[in-house]
C-alpha cells in the first residue's frame, strides 16, 4: 500500500488533514470516505486496507473540528462539511481523472454523503455507500433538554457539550470501545449549532432522497440504538438505485464488529460490481 498525506484548504482558510491510500498497482477507481461525529479517519483502517487489497484506492480526511484537522472541535455546519466533501472529490478528480469515484459515509458522515449526492448535478460520483446514517435518532431526545438546545442554538450555537455517546453501543466487541476511549484523536463534543444543522439535514435527506440517482448501498446495523434503522429504510426505499443491507445483530459500527470481514467485503464487492456504469 502507498501512503501520502496531504491538506486541503477549505471555506474559512481551515486546513484539512488528509491521507491517500493507492495499491502498488494501478487503481480500477477511488473512494472517499467521510467518517462520523468526533472520530476521525484512523478508525477506518480496517475498510481502508480491504478497499486497496482490491485495487481501489481511498481518499480519507478528517472533518473540520475533526481529528488533526483545523475547526472547533464539535462545531461546523452541514453546508459548510460538504464544502469540505467536495474539496476532497475536487483532489480525488484531480489526481486521478479517468477513474469512478465512490463515497463512503458513516453515522453523521451518512448524513453527509445523503445530502452531498442531493445536491450533486453532475455525473462527478459513480456511487455511494451509506453506513448507519444519522437521519434520525432511534431514541426521543428529553424534552427539557431539547428546548434548553434551541435557545442555545439560537443566543449560542457555538457553545459545545458533551455528545453523551456511548462507545459500548459501538459495537459487541469490547476493544472497539476501549481503543475509542483511548484514542486521542476522538473527541466528544457538539455544539447546538452542529445538532440542528444534522438535524435539518435529516429531514432533507428523507424528502429529497427521489433526487438520488446514482447507485447507492444503504446499510445499517439491526441492533443500532443510537441512529434510527427505520428512517434508513425509509431513506433507501426513496432512492429508485439503492440497494438496502440491514447487518443482523450488529450494533451502529458493523465494520468494526465481529462480523466486520463479511460486512467490509459486501462494501467492497459492491463498488467492484459498479466500476462499469
Amino acid at each position: 500500500m502507498i501512503k501520502e498525506g496531504f491538506s486541503i484548504i477549505s471555506s474559512g482558510g481551515t486546513n484539512l488533514y488528509g491521507m491517500q491510500f493507492l495499491p502498488e498497482s494501478q487503481p480500477k477507481g477511488i473512494i472517499c470516505i467521510i467518517h462520523g461525529l468526533g472520530e476521525h479517519m484512523g478508525r477506518y483502517e480496517f475498510v481502508i486496507e480491504k478497499f486497496v487489497e482490491s485495487d481501489i484506492g481511498v481518499y480519507a480526511f478528517d472533518l473540520r473540528g475533526h481529528g488533526r484537522s483545523e475547526g472547533k472541535r464539535g462545531h461546523g455546519s452541514v453546508l459548510k462539511l460538504l464544502n469540505d466533501i467536495q474539496e476532497l472529490v475536487i483532489l480525488a478528480r484531480r489526481d486521478f481523472n479517468d477513474l469512478p469515484i465512490f463515497l463512503f459515509g458513516h453515522s453523521m458522515g451518512g448524513n453527509l454523503v445523503a445530502n452531498y449526492l442531493i445536491r450533486l448535478i453532475s455525473s462527478e460520483i459513480r456511487g455511494a455507500i451509506i453506513s448507519s446514517p444519522w437521519i434520525k435518532l432511534s431514541f426521543k431526545e428529553p424534552k427539557l433538554k431539547y428546548l434548553m438546545g434551541k435557545i442555545m442554538n439560537s443566543l449560542f450555537p457555538t457553545v459545545t457539550f458533551r455528545n453523551e455517546l456511548n462507545p459500548d453501543d459501538f459495537a459487541h466487541d469490547k476493544e472497539v470501545g476501549i481503543r475509542y476511549r483511548n484514542d486521542k484523536l476522538v473527541h466528544h463534543m457538539i455544539s447546538a449549532g452542529l445538532f440542528f444543522s444534522i438535524k435539518k439535514y435529516g429531514h432533507v435527506a428523507l424528502e429529497r432522497a427521489s433526487l438520488i440517482e446514482i447507485p447507492v448501498l444503504v446499510t445499517h446495523g439491526e441492533n443500532d440504538s443510537i441512529l434510527s434503522l427505520p428512517a434508513s429504510q425509509e431513506f433507501a426505499g426513496e432512492i429508485t438505485k439503492a440497494e438496502y443491507k440491514i447487518w443482523e445483530n450488529a450494533l451502529h459500527e458493523p465494520h468494526n464488529d465481529f462480523d466486520k470481514e463479511i460486512v467490509v467485503q459486501h462494501y467492497v464487492d459492491w463498488v467492484k460490481q459498479h466500476l462499469i456504469s
